[in-house]
């Protein structure tokens, strides 16, 4: 075999040789870098939360304020073999945040949340929101925590049964 070249032949350009030019090959670098971050968060164990069943009081669920910290705590009020979640935590504002365990988006997935200080983040979506902004109703239209109205009254936090029923369909 002759390598030699001859007469007019041209010797090809390096792109030529490698197959395809840097550009590709930084595309090629990102896209890896970016799949394998994307695979080491997804495998990323989350830990398993306890939750609580809810003190009930009449027509009413009970938290004691003094048992609200800035560590989430998870609870749950049973209708038949439905548990219906939601967490309860302190935010920087020293106010408690209560929240259901449930994104008013992507309810479906059953996901929850999970703490990540200072956010609590949507384990099927990913995204994150201060703990401190939770406990409004949903204003953007987008995931977040789903709205679960309080009393605070005497040193308790007050839910009201029928407010929790009316999220069952986000557990079912």
């Amino acid at each position: 075999m002759n390598n030699k070249l001859e007469g007019n032949d041209e010797i090809p350009h390096k792109e030529e040789y490698r197959g395809f030019s840097s550009k590709h090959m930084v595309l090629a670098v990102v896209f890896i870098s970016i799949f394998s971050f994307a695979l080491i968060i997804g495998l990323q164990e989350i830990p398993e939360q306890e939750v609580i069943a809810a003190k009930q009081d009449g027509e009413n669920l009970i938290i004691q304020l003094d048992d609200v910290t800035a560590k989430a705590k998870f609870y749950f009020y049973q209708i038949a073999d439905v548990k219906i979640k939601f967490f309860a935590v302190l935010g920087f504002d020293n106010q408690p945040h209560i929240a259901f365990d449930a994104c008013d988006v992507c309810y479906e997935a059953k996901q929850g949340y999970a703490q990540e200080d200072p956010y609590m983040r949507c384990l099927n979506c990913g995204n994150t929101f201060l703990v401190s902004g939770i406990g409004t109703e949903n204003l953007s239209g987008g995931c977040w925590p789903s709205h679960l109205p309080v009393m605070i009254t005497d040193g308790k936090i007050i839910i009201k049964i029928s407010d929790v029923i009316q999220k069952q369909f986000m557990f079912d």
